[in-house]
């Protein structure tokens, strides 16, 4: 007798509403309403997931977001600040893949921090085969505020990413 067993060749996670019945993704893409709300929409976007609704202009006040966009520090704390201290914000500056897939499993969201740029992170994949001399292909789902548009329905974009074709300086993770 021969067995087959089916094998996956990709692998991949992204986040969900509930880890329960309903399994439909619900992360959402929003446009940053200027060119140096990056870090805003990125944060209204998290923020949204986690039922907290705010405009970016509220955002941006409490990230003390000035005309070169907003510091880490300031992202961290505005994240506490905002969800009247519910919600937990942690700075990485040695960001891996390992850590956003762990992020992913949890459900939950991250933001990503590429040179001069934040975005959020919603989703992992990666190659369960790969040819010598490999390593194994892998991505994460992005969902980049960029361009801006002031509509924040009809900027940004969402896209799969390979890991090894970007540098990534920092993630903050929200729990």
């Amino acid at each position: 007798a021969q067995w087959h067993v089916p094998i996956s060749a990709i692998s991949s996670r992204e986040i969900r509403y509930s880890p329960r019945c309903n399994t439909h993704a619900c992360f959402e893409l929003y446009a940053q309403q200027t060119n140096v709300y990056c870090a805003v929409a990125t944060g209204q976007m998290i923020l949204d997931f986690y039922r907290y609704y705010f405009t970016q202009d509220e955002i941006a006040e409490a990230m003390n977001t000035g005309t070169g966009g907003t510091t880490n520090p300031n992202q961290v704390t505005s994240y506490q600040t905002l969800s009247n201290g519910c919600l937990v914000a942690t700075f990485d500056g040695t960001a891996s893949w390992s850590e956003a897939r762990a992020e992913i499993d949890a459900n939950r969201p991250l933001k990503s921090g590429v040179p001069g740029h934040a975005r959020a992170c919603a989703g992992w994949k990666r190659e369960n085969f790969c040819i010598w001399p490999g390593p194994c292909k892998r991505w994460l789902k992005i969902y980049d505020p960029w361009p801006w548009n002031s509509d924040i329905c009809a900027g940004g974009k969402v896209y799969w990413e390979d890991w090894n074709a970007i540098t990534h300086t920092n993630f903050i993770y929200i729990r």
